[in-house]
């Protein structure tokens, strides 16, 4: 640990989601901030610092591969360290590739292991102005999905408070950002744990007065249906960006309940219909899982049915066994054929969905200059796909 304190030169990587991505951005931040050199490859840098995503098999393999390659290209005296979700996810796995310091999401940890002015709790995030500035408002979850192995690396909820995350935007907008994701596992459950909830902190953030947007973060069906129609008066804003990722997961109630995901196909059907009627320009998708243990044809084609009724554009991934996880034993596990058959299907399905999207965009855009039509004939561009 010594030693480490004594090295300048950083090279970081993440890969994974929004979480991921502003975990990443928080330490280079902490580092810059501290007087380190940043470094562009890992074949020149003193420390390799690497926080992968291990979510699914695919994922942890690649990131498997990424360990590898740093192990094999770095300088002789470099260190590489690991942590994230993998090692709280698959430890024995990683135990068997890499012998250097790991642990879990725990940032302050790196206070411990370099010297600094500036503790990580305290920098203030640096993204690139070219995306969204993302404010992660919780980690952590209320689910226990049969199938996840997430939940055993991030754990249970626990919110920021309101205030927080206002100072945090308000900041940034003085930094001159004026995009904005706000981002949790779910966004949903947001402010359960401490006595708030997602609709009073999109209040708050709407009457800041600066000239900004919001994006938001994976939603959970169970928790939407709840204050779905208070959601839709303060989403149907112009602060806010008109598409929305709700989790369905499977269009299949039967599939939903080995899940644990505790909403039916009716639920989900409910918040979509809703959304679509009262805001017919909204661009919805939503992750699927194909080739869930037991999963048969007909319960895959109800998924594809919710797809195309809804227009939802489908985040595809196929079913993997994680470490730890209920899912992972159970019978009737469908063959890795059937599974890669299904995956091509759906995405197959979500590339239609967005070339539709791309061209009623265009065409929507095109009318606007030309004739400046109303809200009511613009809607006329949100009609259903046919398929």
């Amino acid at each position: 640990m010594a030693e480490l304190k004594q090295l300048k030169k950083i090279y970081i990587a993440s890969g994974g989601c929004n979480k991921i991505l502003a975990e990443g951005i928080l330490l280079k931040s902490f580092f810059i901030e501290n007087d380190y050199i940043i470094s562009k490859t890992h074949k020149k840098a003193d420390i390799i610092i690497f926080n992968p995503c291990a979510c699914c098999k695919t994922h942890e393999d690649i990131a498997i591969k990424e360990i590898q390659k740093f192990q094999q290209e770095k300088s002789k005296h470099s260190e590489i360290i690991v942590w994230g979700c993998l090692p709280k996810i698959n430890q024995n796995r990683l135990d068997r590739f890499f012998k250097g310091i790991s642990f879990g999401i725990e940032p302050t940890r790196f206070n411990d292991l370099f010297y600094h002015k500036v503790p990580i709790e305290k920098v203030k995030k640096q993204f690139s102005k070219k995306g969204p500035y993302v404010v992660d408002i919780a980690d952590g979850c209320l689910g226990e999905c049969t199938f996840c192995a997430v939940k055993n690396a991030r754990g249970t909820l626990r919110s920021r408070k309101v205030e927080d995350i206002l100072g945090e935007v308000k900041n940034a907008l003085k930094n001159n950002y004026n995009e904005f994701c706000l981002f949790a596992l779910d966004l949903g459950c947001y402010g359960k744990d401490i006595g708030t909830n997602l609709i009073y902190l999109l209040e708050e953030i709407d009457k800041i007065k600066n000239d900004f947007k919001v994006s938001l973060g994976p939603i959970n069906p169970v928790y939407l249906k709840l204050f779905l129609p208070q959601f839709i008066f303060i989403f149907s804003k112009r602060r806010f960006i008109k598409s929305m990722q709700i989790d369905a997961e499977s269009g299949s109630n039967r599939i939903l309940k080995l899940m644990n995901r505790r909403y039916t196909l009716e639920d989900i059907s409910y918040c979509f219909a809703k959304l679509t009627k009262e805001i017919p320009s909204i661009e919805l998708k939503s992750n699927f899982i194909v080739g869930f243990p037991g999963e048969t044809e007909e319960d895959f084609n109800k998924s594809i049915e919710l797809i195309k009724k809804f227009n939802i554009f489908p985040i595809c991934f196929k079913y993997e066994k994680r470490p730890f996880t209920l899912a992972s034993d159970m019978p009737k596990q469908v063959s890795p054929y059937v599974i890669s058959r299904r995956y091509n299907k759906m995405n197959s399905i979500g590339i239609k969905i967005t070339i539709v999207r791309d061209i009623l965009t265009r065409k929507m855009k095109n009318f606007r200059k030309r004739l400046r039509i109303k809200k009511s004939e613009e809607e006329k561009f949100s009609q259903k796909i046919v398929f």
